[in-house]
């Protein structure tokens, strides 16, 4: 898994794990901004209104298991 790869999973298991922005940001030595990006980029493609809502359509789509 190239590196890129691994830090966008880690961030979508994060965010679905209830971590807050900052924290992922911290946790990746990532710019909050990138992870607030990503995670607006998410809320719009998946839909729901909440990050557990969220993180339910992407399980029931297979988004969240690890390939």
């Amino acid at each position: 898994m190239s590196p890129e790869v691994g830090t966008f999973v880690r961030r979508r298991q994060y965010a679905v794990s209830g971590y807050t922005d900052s924290a992922i940001a911290e946790r990746l030595g990532m710019s909050l901004r990138s992870v607030t990006n990503h995670v607006r980029w998410a809320a719009d493609f998946f839909g729901g209104r909440s990050r557990a809502q969220r993180a339910c359509l992407r399980a029931q789509g297979g988004y969240l298991e690890q390939g």
